[in-house]
C-alpha cells in the first residue's frame, strides 16, 4: 500500500470506493503526436513514399468536435491522379504474381502493424476526425477492421473455392465520398488487395489523417510493396480523371449513400412498448455525451457534414408524438456539433422521422402487434443495413430473423463482431466470397495469351458464281470487327445464331411425292419469320434466298383436318432439312399431284413437347385447290441448292 502511494497512484480501497475510471494511456498524445512528426503538414502517400507538390493549395483537416484544424494536405489535381496511377500500375504486375499466399502472408502483417504500437495513433485519429467515440475506435471498430483485413488475408492464402483461375483487375480506385469509418474502408480494401489488384484510395481532406498513417503503416515492416496502396487526398472533381485515366481498371464508391448516419428505430410488442419506454428514458439520461477523445464519453458528436434533425424532431411534435430529450452538457462554445439524446414516441409509421432516417443520437419506439407487423414494418424501413431481434423464444427470433431483409441481424446480441457480415451492409442471402469476386476477372472474361499472331492457313479466291462472290465479300468485310471482339463473345455467337429456334411440323405423314415439297414448304416460311431478327450481314443472304424459294412458299397448302403439330428446332438443322429436301426435288418433274393437302401422321407426335397446330401453318389463305390437289413449281432449284450452303455454311463460321 505504501509502495503504491510512493508511486502517485490511490490505495486499492480508495479504488474500490469510489470506482473512478483511471487514465488511457497515451491514446490522444499518440495521435497528436503523430501528426506533430509531419509538423501537422501532410502530403499524399504515393509509392510508399510521402508526395507533397510545392505550390499548391492547402486544404484544411478539420476536428469532427470543435472544427479546429488537425493538420493540412494540399490540394490534389489531376496531375497527382497520373503519379498515383503509374506508381499503382507500376506494382500491380509484380503484386499480382507473388501468388494468394504470398499476398496473404503481407495483409497479415499489415493486420499485426494496425494492432501494434500504432493501435493507438489509429484509434486517435479515427476519434478526431469522424467523431466516433474513442472506446468504439480503439475497441469495437478497431477489431472489426482487423477481421475484415485478416479474413480475405487467410482467403487468399488458402484459395477460396471457386475462383480457381480468377485474375485481378488491375488498378482498382476507391473513392469516399464522406465520412468513412475504418471498418467501412477495409471491408472494400481487403478483398481489393487479396485479389492481386492495387488500390488508389482518393478521400476528403477531412477524413485524410487516419487514411494516410494507414498508408504509412503499410510499408512498416515490409507490410505491403511500394505502390500497392496509394492514398490521394483533394476534391471529389478528381473521380473525373479517375474515370477517364486509361490504366483504371475499376471505380468504387463507398461512403454516406452506403452507410448512412441515420437513427434507430425500435419496434416492440405492444404489451411491454410502455414499460420499455421508461427504461429506455432513463438509459438515454444514463449516457455521457461530449468530446469523442475522452475515454469516458459514450456519445460524441454528429457525423461530419451532417446537419442537425431538428426539423425532423419538430414534424414529430407537430402530429403529435410525445419527444423525450436529455439536456446537454456544459460544453465548450466552439463544441457546435451536438444534439441532444432524443427518444421519440407515439408516432405513426408513415411519420417523417421513420421514411427519412435523421442523422444524430435520435430513437424512435413504435409498438407493433405481432411479429409479422415488425417484419412488415422493418422492411419499409429505407436504407437499414443491419437489425437485432431479442425475444424469450429462439423459433419465434430465428423465424423473424429470416424474414427480415437487412443483410446483418443479431439475435438477443447488439454488434457481434462477424467478418461474414461486412460492415453491417449488404442484402439478405449475400455469399461471403462476393466481396472477392468483385474485384476479380473470371477466366471466361480473359483474353488468350498469344505468342504470335498466325497467318491464314486458307485464302480463298473470288468464286465465279455471283451469289457466292457476295458472300465471300461480306465475309471477308466483317472479319476485322470479328476480331476485335473479345473470345467469350465470339464463343457465345455461333451458338446464339444456330440455337435460334424456329418452328417446323413433326407429324407429317412420309410421303416419297410429298414430302420434300412439304418440308421445303415450312422451312421457307421459318426463314421468313427469321427476316426479323436477322442482322445487317445475315440478312441480305436470307432475301436472297426466300427470292429463289418463293414459288414454294407461295404455294396453297391447306391443313384441313388440323392435325400438324410443331416441334421447336434450331438453325442449323433447318438448313439441314432444306438441303435435304432441295436434294430430293432435283431432277423431278414440277408436277405434284395429290400434295397441296396435308396427310399427318397416324400415330402421336414424333417429337414432345410440340405445339397443337390451329389453322393453317402459315400458309396463304386462298382458294382450294383443284380437285386433284396438285401442284406446279415455276422455278428451279438448282441455284437455291447453292445458295442454302452458302448461308449453311456462313452460319456455321460465323
Amino acid at each position: 500500500m505504501a509502495a503504491l502511494a510512493a508511486l502517485g497512484a490511490p490505495p486499492v480501497p480508495e479504488i474500490f470506493a469510489t470506482m473512478e475510471e483511471g487514465p488511457v494511456p497515451g491514446e490522444i498524445n499518440a495521435g497528436e503526436a503523430w501528426l506533430e512528426s509531419h509538423g501537422r503538414s501532410l502530403g499524399h502517400f504515393v509509392g510508399g513514399t510521402w508526395l507533397k507538390p510545392p505550390g499548391r493549395v492547402s486544404l484544411a483537416c478539420p476536428e469532427s468536435s470543435t472544427g479546429r484544424t488537425l493538420a493540412t494536405v494540399p490540394a490534389g489535381d489531376s496531375s497527382d491522379v497520373a503519379v498515383a496511377v503509374a506508381a499503382a500500375a507500376a506494382a500491380a504486375e509484380a503484386w499480382a504474381g507473388l501468388g494468394g499466399p504470398q499476398r496473404g502472408q503481407h495483409l497479415t502483417r499489415l493486420a499485426a502493424a494496425l494492432a501494434g504500437e500504432r493501435r493507438g495513433a489509429v484509434g486517435a485519429l479515427l476519434a478526431l476526425a469522424g467523431g466516433r467515440p474513442l472506446h468504439r475506435t480503439l475497441g469495437a471498430d478497431l477489431d472489426l477492421a482487423l477481421r475484415l483485413l485478416r479474413a480475405p488475408a487467410a482467403a487468399a492464402e488458402l484459395g477460396p473455392p471457386g475462383l480457381e483461375g480468377w485474375a485481378p483487375l488491375g488498378v482498382v480506385a476507391l473513392v469516399l465520398g464522406g465520412p468513412c469509418s475504418l471498418p467501412a474502408l477495409l471491408w472494400k480494401l481487403g478483398p481489393l488487395l487479396a485479389m492481386g489488384n492495387t488500390a488508389l484510395v482518393l478521400c476528403p481532406a477531412a477524413t485524410a489523417p487516419p487514411l494516410l498513417l494507414l498508408g504509412e503503416l503499410s510499408r512498416e515492416g515490409a507490410a505491403l510493396p511500394p505502390g500497392v496502396l496509394n492514398v490521394l487526398a483533394g476534391p471529389l472533381e478528381l473521380c473525373q480523371a479517375l474515370r477517364a485515366h486509361p490504366e483504371i481498371a475499376s471505380v468504387t464508391f463507398l461512403g454516406v449513400p452506403q452507410f448512412p448516419a441515420g437513427g434507430c428505430v425500435v419496434l416492440a410488442q405492444d404489451a411491454v412498448a410502455a414499460a420499455l419506454e421508461q427504461r429506455l428514458r432513463a438509459r438515454l439520461g444514463g449516457l455521457q455525451l461530449g468530446d469523442p477523445t475522452d475515454p469516458k464519453t459514450e456519445v460524441g458528436p454528429l457525423p461530419p457534414g451532417t446537419c442537425p434533425p431538428e426539423g425532423v424532431v419538430q414534424e414529430a411534435l407537430q402530429e403529435g408524438a410525445q419527444v423525450f430529450q436529455v439536456p446537454l452538457p456544459p460544453l465548450p462554445e466552439q463544441e457546435h456539433r451536438f444534439y441532444p439524446l432524443t427518444l421519440i414516441s407515439g408516432v405513426a409509421p408513415t411519420s417523417r422521422c421513420l421514411r427519412e432516417p435523421a442523422p444524430g443520437p435520435l430513437l424512435v419506439l413504435l409498438p407493433v402487434r405481432s411479429p409479422t407487423e415488425a417484419v412488415a414494418l422493418a422492411s419499409a424501413l429505407p436504407q437499414t443495413a443491419a437489425a437485432a431481434v431479442w425475444a424469450q423464444d429462439i423459433t419465434m427470433a430465428l423465424d423473424t430473423a429470416d424474414r427480415l431483409p437487412q443483410g446483418l441481424v443479431w439475435l438477443n446480441a447488439l454488434d457481434l463482431l462477424d467478418p461474414n457480415g461486412g460492415c453491417a451492409g449488404g442484402a439478405a442471402d449475400t455469399d461471403p466470397d462476393e466481396a472477392l469476386r468483385e474485384f476479380g476477372c473470371p477466366p471466361w472474361e480473359q483474353a488468350p495469351k498469344v505468342d504470335e499472331l498466325l497467318s491464314p492457313l486458307v485464302a480463298v479466291d473470288d468464286p465465279g458464281d455471283p451469289e457466292l462472290a457476295h458472300a465471300v465479300a461480306a465475309a471477308r468485310g466483317a472479319a476485322p470487327g470479328w476480331g476485335r471482339l473479345p473470345g467469350a463473345s465470339r464463343a457465345r455467337t455461333p451458338w446464339l445464331l444456330l440455337d435460334y429456334p424456329v418452328a417446323m411440323p413433326s407429324n407429317l405423314e412420309p410421303d416419297g411425292a410429298c414430302s420434300d415439297l412439304w418440308g421445303l414448304h415450312f422451312g421457307a416460311l421459318a426463314l421468313q419469320r427469321m427476316l426479323g431478327v436477322a442482322g445487317k450481314d445475315l440478312a441480305p443472304l436470307l432475301r436472297t434466298l426466300l427470292a429463289q424459294l418463293h414459288f414454294v412458299a407461295e404455294c396453297h397448302i391447306q391443313d384441313p383436318q388440323r392435325c400438324v403439330q410443331l416441334e421447336m428446332v434450331n438453325v442449323s438443322q433447318l438448313l439441314e432439312t432444306l438441303m435435304q429436301h432441295l436434294g430430293g426435288l432435283q431432277g423431278r418433274p414440277p408436277h405434284f399431284p395429290g400434295c397441296a393437302r396435308l396427310r399427318c401422321h397416324p400415330g402421336p407426335a414424333l417429337t414432345s413437347p410440340a405445339v397443337r397446330h390451329e389453322g393453317t401453318l402459315g400458309a396463304r389463305q386462298g382458294a382450294a385447290s383443284p380437285a386433284g390437289h396438285g401442284l406446279v413449281l415455276l422455278g428451279g432449284v438448282g441455284g437455291v441448292l447453292v445458295l442454302v450452303a452458302v448461308v449453311w455454311a456462313g452460319l456455321s463460321h460465323w
